[in-house]
């Protein structure tokens, strides 16, 4: 049988030159370094050693053999080396993915956190629209990442944040007062949309359809940041979750409303493919998360162990 304990004991008898030399050293009895080396040589149908009257000397194919059982042995050694470094969070990588949309605020200073607490993890992060970094979880492109609920099935979740939307209103825009507005009432003007595959989309036009209007679409954008710039600018309305908005500087000539409807909200929650073992990385990132911001208990997946980071 071939396996990597019979090309230890194959090397060794190559390096050592004989049988009861290599078997001191792989700590096991002479038939059974024997039997290793008959073993590997009738898996490759070659004579790996010729027997000589004080040990062994390779054969020509068995020299071959050897250099190619050293790489294999020199592989397996870094990978137990590595495994080990993740095992103890002293290497690995944590692959991780969030949306333009209020990831900073939420976030940056928990990566801050993880790479002190980890420096020998590798931290690689993607920004995309939240339909998009679902699709790169289920691929196993990415291990977590930050989307709205409520998320299919075959994701498991943890809550991080329930904010309701602001809109923000340009310069033209009738807002007579008003502190609050509904949907509805965004009906008739003008408004920036993000992005395809993002799933704030979705949400808004599954309630348009159910009051039966549509948003007057006059441009897309997938940044926080240019969304602003063309609402100051008059171009339209847009909508943004609370936090995005709220730690800004937003230009004095744009107005704000809260959007009045409990059946659009940005809730934002962390996900991981059901069923998928996670990294040590990701499992750290979960609990630190939790402990972050000190997530109670129950709104945890059933599976998940908030101390020991494991499901």
């Amino acid at each position: 049988m071939l396996n990597i304990r019979s090309l230890q004991i194959v090397a060794a008898v190559a390096r050592l030159g004989g049988f009861s030399r290599a078997a001191k050293e792989v700590h096991a009895v002479q038939s059974t370094v024997s039997k290793a080396v008959q073993s590997v040589e009738e898996y490759f149908d070659i004579q790996i050693f010729e027997r000589l009257q004080h040990g062994v000397r390779l054969t020509v194919e068995g020299e071959i053999l050897c250099n190619h059982a050293k790489e294999i042995l020199a592989t397996f050694t870094a990978m137990q080396r590595d495994a080990q470094q993740m095992q103890a969070l002293q290497g690995g990588e944590l692959r991780l993915g969030f949306p333009p949309v209020a990831s900073g605020v939420l976030f940056a200073h928990s990566l801050a956190q993880y790479s002190k607490r980890y420096p020998g993890i590798s931290i690689q992060t993607q920004e995309q629209g939240c339909a998009s970094l679902e699709t790169l979880v289920r691929s196993g492109s990415l291990e977590l990442a930050l989307s709205l609920l409520p998320v299919s099935d075959d994701f498991s979740w943890l809550p991080i944040r329930n904010e309701p939307l602001l809109a923000l209103l340009p310069p033209s825009f009738p807002l007579e007062g008003r502190s609050s507005l509904k949907l509805d009432d965004l009906a008739h003007s003008p408004f920036i949309w993000f992005e395809e595959r993002f799933l704030l989309n979705e949400r808004i036009t599954a309630l348009c359809r159910q009051r039966h209007f549509t948003l007057k679409e006059c441009m897309r954008t997938g940044q926080v940041d240019f969304l602003i710039t063309l609402v100051s600018s008059d171009v339209g309305v847009g909508l943004l979750p609370r936090i995005a908005v709220e730690q800004r500087d937003l230009p004095p000539n744009i107005r704000l409303a809260l959007l009045d409807e409990q059946d659009l909200r940005w809730q934002a929650a962390i996900i991981w493919r059901k069923g998928r073992p996670l990294s040590n990385a990701a499992q750290a990132w979960l609990h630190l998360i939790h402990e972050t911001y000190a997530l109670p208990s129950q709104g945890l997946p059933p599976s998940f162990d908030v101390h020991r980071g494991k499901e």
